[in-house]
Parts: C-alpha cells; structure tokens; sequence
C-alpha cells in the first residue's frame, strides 16, 4: 500500500507499484495515440472526400477547423470534469462519444452529417489528454510527473506520424469509409479498457480534503497569474507550431524551395519526429536535471525563437540541405510545452490540477486555431507564393514569440518539493 506523499498538498502521492503505475500509463497513453490519429487522419483523404461529398478547399478547412475548435473548447470542461466526476469515468464516456462521432463521419451520406460527425468526434477526443496528466499525477511520484507526461506526449505524437503513411496505407486496404469505421471501433475498445483496466487512484490514495467544486476549481486557477502568464506562452507556442506542422511547412519548401510536394512532406516529418525527441527531453530537462522549469521553457522558447529569426533574415536563400535540417530543430524547440503543465499544477492546490491542465490546453489549442487562420489570412493578402509572404508570416511568428518569453520571464516557478540538484 502506498501512503501519502510528503507534499500531500499537492496532491501528489509516493509512487505506486510499478506494474499498476505503468498498466494505468499504457491504456491511457494508447487512447491518446488513438485521439492524436483521429485528429489527423483526414490529412490523407481530401481526394476522396472532395468526391464522396462534392465539396471544395472552402468545405475541407473548415472540416479542419471545426475538430479543432472542438477539441479547444473541450479543455477547460475536461479538467473540470476530471476534477469532479474522475478521469475513469470522464475518459470512458468521451472516447465512447469519440468512436460514435467517428462512426457517424465514416457513415455520412451529406457534408453536414460528416461536419457533425468530425465535431462531436472532436469533443470525444479532447479529453484524454487532460484526465491522462491527472492520472499520472496521483499514481507516479513528483519527480516523475515531467518526464512521464513527456512520454505521454510523445506516444501522441507517434499517433500523428501514424496518420499519414500508415493510415493512407489502411485506406488503401479498407477504403476511407472503412478505415475510420476501424477507427471508431478502436476507440470504443480503448473506452472499454480504460473502464476494466484503469483506476482514479492507486491503492491508499483517495479524495484530496477539500474537494473544489467546479466553479470554485476555475475561479481558483483563473486567479493566479501563472495561469495567464503560461496561457500567453501556450496559445503562442502551439500556435507557431501548428501553423508550420500543420499548413505552411509544405507549401513554403514547395513555393520558396522549389521542392516537389512529396519531398516537402518527407522533410515535415523531420519535425514531427524533432517533437518526439523534445517532448519527453524537456521534460526529462526540468523534472531531472534543471533547477528551474521555467529556466527551461526560456533557454527552449529563446533557441526556438532563433530559428524565425533567422527565416526572417535568410528567408529564400539558405542552403535546401539546411532548411530540412531546420525542420527537426524547429519540432525539437518548440515541443517544451511539458514544463508549463508541471509548473502551473504546482502552483496551484491539488483539487483543482486537472481544471489548471484543462484550462492551459485551452490556451494551446485556441493558439493553434487562430494562428492558423490568421496566417491563412497572410498569406492570401500577400501573395501566397513570394518569399516575402513567407517572411512576413515568420515576422510574426518572431514577435509573438518574444511576447511569449516575456510572458515565461515574469511567471514564478513551482515544484511540489525541492528542485533536484543539478547533475
């Protein structure tokens, strides 16, 4: 049985056994492999759907947008309902609610089935990664929560990269239709094992005293300025990322470097896999060896920053080999996003971490939504192939970035004990 930690403050507890702890990881990190592919799954079917459906670029966007936003405005509900009803439950329903969405799109005869399907789909989603982070936090130790949520994040990540070669390769097995059948039924079998296989707490844990309500839980995270602080930072830092990972990545090596679009798409994967790497990295870096999380979201958001500076400057003319190079450094910068989850649950009581995390996920996926449709915007007053186009995208991408490390700098640091040594 394991007791209480030390800082049972923060709601944290001394490590579980290491088969339950790792079970609970397991399930949950393969629903949110399974979440990650669903959101991009329909990258590598706009052919078929454009057929099936008889819609245009307009019609594909939005699809696009409507998962996204969906998925955005699920964040603070989820940490709510983490907080309240418990991640079990919260992440059985939705992933049910996800695999019926899913199941809906793949069966819609009309557009707008399919738009309700990929929204509701959306909302299902949404809400594993939340509950996840509140599971690790009770069943693995302090020290541990960065770089398991790192690994967590990387599994994702890896559901991402199986969205494209993969999956097209299962549509061209099963169809389109087919595979998102497949898909759905796959996320009602990872409902039914986080219900069979996961528990809230691990043995001797239970209840925080002085449980929030979920009113009072938003009122108590909205009012401490790490919340706002590390927000600014989220809604920048995945907003840059999601613009690049998912839209102008190809088309700037296609228009700027002359690439064929599927070397271009070969070359993103650079940063895909530079995610993989620094997700779990930075983690590792401020749980482990820094003595600060946020020393280690400044020193990961300034070399990210460097990088638009120098797009900035060297736009058109930097060697090919070097510009694919930069791919994997922009994904291995831009991915310290583990820190600021592990910073801000910290500074707030345990009651209320999943609606902190809810909340801060907001922050993220709004970023990427609307840096994706201002940048659209960009682009299509500017001229969508010059390089100077380009530039004025990554300028802005630039100056947002240095409001984010501002917005780092004046945050506060937060552990639930000492920082570790350094190493």
């Amino acid at each position: 049985m394991t007791r209480p930690d030390a800082h049972a403050g923060t709601g944290t507890v001394a490590p579980a056994p290491a088969a339950g702890r790792w079970r609970v990881f397991a399930v949950v990190a393969a629903a949110f492999f399974l979440a990650f592919l669903s959101r991009y799954a329909t990258a590598v079917i706009v052919p078929d759907l454009e057929r099936s459906f008889g819609i245009g670029a307009a019609e594909i966007g939005l699809l696009g947008a409507t998962y996204f936003w969906a998925y955005a405005v699920m964040q603070p509900p989820a940490g709510l309902l983490a907080d309240s009803i418990g991640p079990r439950r919260a992440v059985t329903g939705f992933l049910l609610l996800a695999g019926g969405g899913t199941a809906l799109f793949a069966l819609a005869a009309h557009f707008p089935l399919a738009l309700v399907g990929r929204t509701v789909s959306g909302f299902g989603a949404g809400i594993v990664y939340v509950c996840g982070t509140k599971l690790f936090a009770r069943w693995f130790g302090p020290r541990d929560f960065g770089p398991v949520t790192g690994a967590f994040a990387a599994v994702g990540n890896a559901g991402g990269l199986t969205a494209a070669g993969p999956f097209a390769a299962a549509i061209a097995a099963l169809g389109w239709r087919g595979s998102f059948v497949a898909l759905a039924l796959l996320l009602v079998v990872a409902a039914a094992a986080v219900w069979w296989l996961v528990q809230d707490w691990p043995p001797g844990g239970g209840p925080e005293p002085g449980h929030a309500s979920l009113l009072a839980g938003a009122g108590t995270v909205l009012r401490h300025p790490n919340t706002w602080l590390l927000g600014l930072y989220a809604f920048i830092s995945l907003g840059v990322t999601a613009s690049m990972q998912g839209l102008w990545t190809v088309p700037f090596l296609a228009d700027v470097y002359g690439m064929d679009r599927a070397a271009a798409a070969n070359a993103l994967t650079l940063w895909a896999v530079g995610l993989m790497v620094g997700t779990p990295l930075w983690g590792y870096v401020a749980d482990r060896l820094a003595r600060s999380r946020r020393g280690v979201l400044l020193l990961a958001t300034a070399l990210h920053t460097a990088l638009w500076a120098l797009l900035v400057w060297r736009t058109a003319d930097l060697p090919r080999p070097m510009v694919v190079a930069l791919l994997f450094w922009g994904g291995l910068t831009g991915g310290a996003w583990v820190p600021a989850y592990a910073q801000l649950k910290d500074s707030l009581p345990s009651a209320v971490a999943g609606t902190a995390v809810g909340i801060l996920n907001f922050a993220f996926f709004a970023g990427a939504a609307a840096f994706q449709q201002v940048t659209g915007l960009m682009l299509g007053t500017s001229g969508h192939r010059a390089p100077d186009a380009y530039r004025t995208v990554f300028a802005f991408f630039l100056a947002a970035l240095v409001m984010g490390l501002l917005a780092l700098w004046r945050s506060r640091d937060a552990y639930p004990e000492p920082p570790p040594p350094r190493a």
